[in-house]
């Protein structure tokens, strides 16, 4: 059994590894019912075999939160952010979310370079008051951003999910839409002259994924590429960030798989007059 396991093992591995390069194995049987495997880059074929096989990679450079703990990465800089319920109807039913009559935004603290994707899933908040009395909810601006400045989501890059009151989704740089598609399976049901179906609305999660690659642009909408496009002169770094505008932002899981991640230069903190210390404290201090 352990013969045939490692041999898998070593036929995964060399599909990992690429042609031409041999892979690594165990110096001695595996011990206990845990398998490990490395790989040094991944080639098409590879991705190919993770698709195709169910499997699931991770790595040092990819950040996952659930939301399960306080989200002390995290910092809101428009609306009210906290756990609350996502239905008017149900208030049992609670999640990480952001809510405001104008800008909700929360961005993460730290600062990426180079490549960048963020993954979401999301949905939008059930019973806000302003939101049309009939159904109560507004189905426009799911937004992710990336490389932007911590602050403006106009900063950076705009991947915004029913944008325009749900006319259009689009990818923006500031202000300027680098590329956008009205095709009905990339926005949101409408609620102009009908009522969706519960699951595919009321109840439904969206999986969100922008991703930066070198110059190239895309946004995947529920595993499907909405929109692909490039910037030729690409942003470099920033930070990522989710927001919507006169809407609420229900957030279940986050994940970011990142190239490179820059250190704060500046202290966290800058103390500009300094609290003199008791006299005491400051001649046992310099004992």
């Amino acid at each position: 059994m352990v013969k045939a396991l490692l041999l898998t093992l070593w036929m995964t591995s060399a599909v990992l590894a690429g042609a031409g390069e041999r892979p690594v194995l165990p110096p001695s049987p595996p011990v206990g019912p845990h398998i490990a495997l490395a790989a040094d880059g991944l080639g098409g074929s590879a991705e190919t075999l993770l698709e195709s096989t169910g499997l699931a990679a991770s790595g040092a450079q990819l950040l996952d939160y659930t939301f399960a703990s306080a989200p002390t990465e995290w910092e809101p800089t428009g609306g009210s952010w906290q756990v609350f319920s996502r239905f008017a109807c149900d208030p049992s039913w609670s999640f990480f979310g952001g809510y405001s009559q104008g800008l909700a935004a929360i961005w993460n603290k730290r600062l990426f370079s180079g490549d960048v994707t963020v993954e979401a899933y999301v949905s939008f908040k059930h019973g806000l008051p302003w939101n049309p009395i009939s159904w109560s909810y507004r189905p426009a601006d799911l937004s992710l951003s990336l490389c932007g400045d911590g602050q403006n989501p106009a900063a950076g890059y705009s991947f915004i999910y029913a944008a325009d009151e749900g006319s259009r989704t689009l990818i923006r740089r500031g202000s300027t839409v680098l590329a956008s598609t009205s095709r009905p399976e990339f926005l949101s049901p409408s609620y102009s002259d009908t009522r969706p179906a519960t699951e595919d609305f009321h109840r439904r999660w969206w999986q969100l994924v922008a991703q930066k690659t070198g110059d190239r642009l895309r946004f995947w909408i529920d595993g499907r590429l909405a929109l692909e496009t490039t910037d030729p002169a690409p942003l470099e770094q920033g930070r990522i960030g989710l927001w919507t505008v006169r809407n609420g932002m229900m957030v279940a899981r986050v994940r970011v798989a990142y190239q490179q991640e820059l250190k704060r230069q500046e202290p966290l903190l800058v103390v500009t007059d300094p609290v003199p210390l008791p006299a005491a404290i400051t001649q046992l201090a310099a004992r």
